[in-house]
């Protein structure tokens, strides 16, 4: 899917996909004055020492801080809350890249929701279109606005694959996790639980029809995800068993499905 928008930081209608906007970061200007503004990159650059002097490019401050930042002011631009939930004040000795966080490299519809996620940045983070407006991840309170939400774990997981089931389930490098709600999905209404610690590796994925197969880290064995009414759960199982020594000399690179004449996977 891929969409030409222009970026306009004085257009606050404009609906652009959330991981690429240019990097912005607040600077407090005069320090301790109280006074925060808000930046966006012009050019990439390493962050130098702050304050003033030759070479210094401290947003706001430095002497050359114009040649790599564009001041946007104190009013919080569109999509610097929904990129940086935690804020992102400008700090030394980084790299500020415009288009720095790459794209997302996973994707899925889900409860008329287009969601994507795992970019090179935030490899935890899932965003999700607005119901059935599937260009539009401006955040907002309501019900069928877009919403940002990030896995919490202590191993941070890379997600590597994603499918829409009884709920929205994730593959990671951590095991397979499940999104969920009370109902349906919202900004308000969202929750992930882990469900077992098969790891996947590659975002190559099939479903046949309620079984989920896919590469284990490691790539020497194929799995399949599975609910389990008894334990409410999904289960994750070694589906490589009758190729084993196949699997195990060559590893899988690939996994591609058939379903006519016959059901087959190929590896």
């Amino acid at each position: 899917m891929t969409q030409n928008l222009n970026i306009d930081a004085t257009n606050s209608n404009i609906e652009e996909l959330a991981w690429s906007y240019p990097s912005m970061v607040s600077n407090e200007v005069p320090p301790a004055s109280g006074d925060i503004h808000y930046y966006q990159v012009l050019r990439s650059h390493t962050s130098s020492a702050a304050g003033t002097g030759p070479g210094t490019n401290e947003p706001g401050i430095g002497d050359d801080w114009d040649t790599f930042w564009v001041d946007l002011g104190q009013v919080v631009p569109p999509g610097f809350d929904y990129q940086y939930p935690s804020g992102n004040v400008w700090v030394t000795a980084t790299v500020y890249y415009e288009q720095g966080r790459g794209f997302p490299t996973v994707s899925v519809f889900h409860d008329q929701r287009l969601i994507f996620m795992a970019n090179k940045d935030n490899p935890t983070a899932l965003y999700g279109s607005a119901i059935a407006r599937y260009t539009s991840f401006e955040t907002g309170p309501e019900d069928d606005n877009p919403f940002i939400f990030v896995l919490d774990s202590s191993d941070t997981p890379q997600i590597k694959w994603a499918r829409s089931h009884l709920d929205l389930i994730l593959g990671t490098s951590s095991g397979d996790w499940r999104i969920s709600a009370d109902k349906t999905i919202t900004p308000t209404d969202i929750q992930a639980s882990q469900q077992n610690k098969a790891r996947s590796d590659l975002n190559m994925v099939s479903q046949i029809d309620t079984e989920i197969f896919y590469i284990e880290q490691g790539r020497r064995k194929l799995r399949v995800t599975q609910y389990v009414r008894d334990v409410t759960s999904f289960s994750s199982t070694d589906a490589s068993v009758l190729s084993e020594d196949l699997v195990s000399r060559t590893g899988i690179n690939r996994l591609t499905a058939s379903y006519l004449p016959e059901v087959m996977l190929t590896m």
